[in-house]
């Protein structure tokens, strides 16, 4: 997802503007530091140390985010065999991979009040979501990028389904922590996937058996590690999806109804969804319904087996209309005893998103309602088809409400297959049933971070667990000359990322009043309400909202806001044992105004009582690895603590004593990715800062990391070429490390024998074997690197260098099926692949038929193929041998990111080349894809 145009108009319109990596140093860019309310000098800055408060130099944006090591934490996924060793004690990750955010109550659905004539309050929604871009190497909360799929809309959805698994990564996939935190914050259950694929995606029935696995006394013995899954993580059940169809039998639908049947039995508690594709005669055959065929996956026998069940999607399509299914569905499971709303009808909106044509006569009930709930593959689709966050929050706007945007506007539909909108058939549900009610507006992530209306931070951030509560109403503006919108924004916030920002025309005292939460919420004591806003010009705000027994009560506030951030406070005297069923806001303007703008940047509603404030203790670097010119690091940290903070700031502490912000978390550890190294003192200080939901801080503690001593340069070089014929020039590049100050060279027998600089260009005239040495140099010292006969310039290469490698025979460790076998690697068609799966390394050699002169080797990786550049191999080697039984290193290459790769070595004599893939990819995605090798030189 592409995001940087809007973050570069954002960046030109702040005050501060912040350039290169100024986290933990004062180099790399400005780092004008802010406190409180306002830019400091260097005497001020020493008076608010004096006095105790904190300093902040701007974090800078980091362009290195995309360096990855090694020791990140990363969201689990196995196969069967692999789930059944697994052991929670001893997984390195266990601690980062908790959810700590129980599952919010939600109000009674009884107490909802519809905003539109056909919204149902027993329609449900199943959202089976891709969550994460894959299965494998997702840190569990987040990292230093925006890019996130921060869904937002969880007011239309009862269960999500964390999508995932794939025969290359893993079968059984939990949902990442940030997921499941956001939604429980919502009251939203998350359940985790089971996925056998189907054969032609590496689908194989070994996997199912293993899954189905009984020990001596008939027990299932995956279950109980499904059940402890979930429980130590924290999340609430898990759909099951079998599609594997090669060597399927009626045993394995047997043996999976029994699997669910105790599941059920162990953990009642905990949601099981089956997927309409296996019936019960144990053939792949999708119902599109629920019938005679799968039923007896709900009740079997008049015992109820699993809790829900999604329907396949052909439900819809023209040639089974006629069958009325979801009617159909309906009618079996009242017959059954069954609730037709725990069967969901499936909309599969991969692709096109709203724009996908539904027959929504088919789910609508003529005695009201809808025959069954809804299920939607892929809702997804709003994040990965948008290119900026705007523009992702556009899609889900229209996707889950409708083209108005306004949940109570009366639409018309140009046909019956028009996209409705959830919001047509779903009430809008809330989690907004106790005190304290804060929300910062925050969506998870952002350009930029903000603490208490400052921005602390220009660094890009990703995480989940951030997220608030957002308006429930998106949204219902009451006006009548004033002409106001409402939207989520980047530009400005209280606390994260995010704000909610009224933009348009108004003119001097009219109001707006945006409906903005529904609730629940009973005011047993003395609550605190008040609201932080901002707006271009001076305004009234009042607080307007909705009792239990539908009367409303205006508070007006303390104060006018304008144009800094104003903390308005609301007289809640009135409220003490009444329950708030609605909170909205009436906004008056004192002037007219063209282009007005109103922010809501904080609501908190809370009792009056101290809130209990964290101590940090025994912060520790629990691991570090830094890259191999020791210039960025990857850390883990730890803490602990007296009392559960809201947040934990993580800090590192800069050489002047200022502090900049790495990173918030709302567990006791936290990631540091791609840390760089801002000066010559080998230490970094971490600080670790709890603060409670007001934002009141705690007790901070530090702790340091020492960095190797890299003051020494080293050397290292390339070249577009090694093999040529006289005259030829070739282009010579520095690989030496990043804190090299100069760069020389000595190219024996070209043009120009001693030359400086990344790159340098050569003319190699007479026929020879040749040398290369580079040096790099710094102010602690050089470093020299020699090649011996590197560069080979002989008179037959005067026609070029020859593919060698078209056609050439082929083995490999593995591959996934006969589609995807070796021999495409070297077929000349760049849309078929190689591909293996299993735990790495790989490796496929080819044979070149005869000894040739070899020099060169391109590969054509996963992006070549049009994949995913994250499946990009990151780290390889290729290797020679005359005989196929001694193999020669001729490049080792550990930070690959491209799709097309052109590696140059000395030109060897060889008859077999083997390509050796130890990381298939940028995360931990074990499957190798490889589109082609292209094998270079001279036949002898």
């Amino acid at each position: 997802m592409h995001l940087k145009n809007l973050k570069l108009f954002y960046a030109t319109m702040a005050v501060i503007l912040c350039t290169g990596i100024t986290a933990c140093g004062s180099s790399g860019g400005s780092t004008e530091t802010v406190s409180g309310t306002e830019a400091l000098s260097k005497e001020e800055k020493e008076e608010e140390d004096d006095t105790g408060n904190s300093v902040y130099t701007i974090t800078g944006e980091n362009d290195k985010q995309e360096l990855s090591f090694t020791n990140q934490p990363e969201s689990s996924y196995w196969f069967p065999m692999e789930l059944l060793e697994w052991d929670a004690a001893s997984d390195p990750d266990l601690a980062y991979n908790i959810s700590t955010v129980p599952l919010a109550e939600r109000a009674k659905a009884d107490v909802l009040t519809p905003v539109n004539a056909t919204q149902n309050k027993e329609t449900k929604v199943m959202a089976l979501s891709i969550m994460n871009r894959s299965t494998s190497g997702n840190a569990p909360h987040g990292l230093n990028v925006v890019d996130a799929n921060t869904f937002s809309y969880w007011q239309y959805v009862d269960l999500l389904v964390y999508w995932g698994g794939s025969s290359g990564e893993g079968l059984i996939v939990p949902p990442s922590p940030d997921v499941v935190d956001a939604a429980h914050k919502n009251g939203v259950k998350v359940v985790g996937t089971v996925f056998f694929p189907q054969s032609a995606h590496g689908g194989k029935i070994d996997w199912l058996d293993d899954f189905l696995l009984q020990d001596e006394n008939g027990s299932y013995q995956i279950v109980d590690k499904l059940i402890e899954v979930a429980k130590t993580y924290g999340f609430d059940g898990w759909f099951v999806n079998q599609e594997t169809e090669e060597g399927l039998k009626k045993e394995h639908a047997d043996k999976m109804k029994e699997f669910i049947v105790e599941f059920k039995e162990k953990a009642p508690e905990l949601e099981l969804v089956y997927y309409d594709s296996m019936t019960t005669d144990g053939e792949m055959d999708w119902q599109n319904a629920l019938t005679e065929q799968n039923v007896s996956f709900m009740k079997d026998e008049g015992k109820a087996v699993a809790d829900d069940m999604f329907l396949n999607f052909w439900w819809t399509n023209e040639k089974l209309v006629d069958k009325k299914l979801l009617a159909a569905s309906r009618n079996l499971a009242e017959e059954e005893g069954i609730d037709p709303y725990s069967i969901y009808a499936g909309m599969d909106i991969q692709s096109a998103g709203y724009n996908t044509d539904i027959r929504w006569d088919l789910l609508e009930n003529p005695a009201g309602g809808t025959y069954t709930s809804i299920g939607l593959y892929c809702p997804s689709w709003a994040y990965f088809s948008s290119g900026t966050m705007q523009d992702f929050w556009k899609q889900e706007k229209k996707l889950w409400v409708n083209d108005k945007g306004d949940p109570s506007a009366n639409m018309e539909f140009v046909n019956e297959t028009q996209w409705r909108g959830i919001s047509t058939y779903v009430v809008e549900r809330t989690a907004i049933t106790s005190t304290p009610f804060i929300t910062n507006f925050s969506a998870g992530n952002g350009y930029g971070f903000y603490k208490e209306g400052e921005k602390i931070s220009d660094m890009d951030w990703n995480n989940r667990s951030l997220s608030d509560i957002l308006p429930t109403y998106r949204y219902i503006i009451e006006q009548d000359k004033n002409n106001l919108s409402a939207e989520l924004d980047v530009g400005d916030a209280w606390y994260g990322g995010n704000s909610l920002i009224l933009r348009g025309s108004v003119e001097k005292g009219e109001s707006s009043l945006i409906r903005m939460f529904s609730g629940d919420l009973m005011v047993e004591n003395d609550v605190e309400f008040l609201v932080r806003a901002k707006a271009n010009e001076t305004a009234e705000l009042t607080a307007v909202l909705t009792l239990e027994d539908g009367s409303t009560l205006e508070l007006p506030g303390s104060q006018k806001v304008g144009e800094e951030w104003t903390t308005v406070e609301f007289d809640t005297a009135g409220l003490r044992g009444k329950t708030i069923r609605e909170i909205s806001y009436r906004v008056t303007p004192e002037t007219d105004k063209k282009v007005f703008q109103f922010r809501f940047g904080n609501i908190t509603i809370a009792e009056r009582e101290e809130e209990k404030i964290s101590t940090v203790s025994n912060v520790k670097v629990e691991s570090r690895e830094f890259d191999e010119d020791g210039m960025y690091a990857g850390a883990r940290l730890i803490w602990e603590t007296d009392v559960p903070a809201a947040y934990y700031e993580v800090y590192c502490i800069n050489s002047d004593g200022t502090k900049s912000l790495l990173g918030v978390s709302n567990t006791t550890n936290f990631y540091v990715n791609a840390l760089p190294r801002m000066d010559e003192s080998n230490k970094t200080t971490f600080e670790v800062m709890p603060l409670t939901k007001r934002l009141i801080e705690g007790k901070a503690e530090q702790a340091d990391m020492e960095w190797p001593d890299n003051s020494l340069p080293k050397a290292g070089f390339t070249a577009d070429h090694t093999l040529i014929a006289p005259g030829d020039a070739i282009t010579f590049t520095s690989l030496c490390s990043e804190n090299t100050e100069k760069v020389s060279w000595i190219l024996e027998g070209a043009d120009v024998e001693n030359a400086e600089g990344d790159t340098v260009k050569a003319v190699y005239h007479n026929a020879g074997v040749y040398k290369v040495t580079v040096t790099a140099e710094n102010k602690s010292g050089e470093d020299k690197k020699t090649t011996e006969g590197f560069i080979v310039v002989q008179e037959n290469a005067s026609e070029g260098l020859v593919l060698l490698s078209g056609g050439a025979g082929t083995e490999a460790d593995a591959f996934v099926n006969e589609n995807e076998a070796p021999k495409f690697a070297v077929d000349g068609d760049y849309t078929k692949k190689w591909c293996a799966t299993g735990s790495a390394p790989h490796e496929i050699t080819l044979d070149l038929g005869s000894t040739k002169l070899v020099s060169e080797v391109d590969v054509h990786h996963a992006e070549a193929g049009g994949e995913s550049a994250d499946m990009n191999t990151k780290s390889y080697t290729i290797l020679v041998s005359e005989d196929g039984n001694i193999f020669e290193e001729v490049k080792n290459v550990t930070r690959n990111r491209k799709g097309v790769t052109h590696d140059t070595f000395v030109p060897t004599q060889a008859r077999y080349v083997k390509l050796v893939i130890n990381k298939p990819t940028q995360g931990s995605d074990s499957a190798a894809r490889i589109y082609e090798v292209e094998v270079f030189g001279l036949e002898n």
